[in-house]
């Protein structure tokens, strides 16, 4: 989980618990704000996840074309 995430999390766990009437917050709302950090988080690391995939993808078709142009070269085509 990223440092802002947890952070994020955490100052909402602590306003839930410190609430100063001494009960907690709308619990729903509580929930509903845990769910929507993760959900972030999760975009978050799908981003990066596909930003190395990319990377990945560009890597394999130079080298491929390495190879290809390589080939032709060679053989004179």
């Amino acid at each position: 989980m990223s440092h802002a995430n947890e952070a994020r999390m955490q100052t909402l766990h602590d306003t839930n618990t410190n609430h100063p009437s001494g009960e907690n917050i709308d619990p729903e709302l509580y929930q509903l704000k845990i769910q929507l950090a993760a959900i972030q988080e999760q975009q978050r690391l799908q981003t990066l996840m596909i930003k190395q995939f990319q990377q990945q993808l560009k890597v394999y078709q130079q080298k491929r074309n390495h190879v290809e142009n390589e080939g032709k070269s060679k053989f004179g085509c």
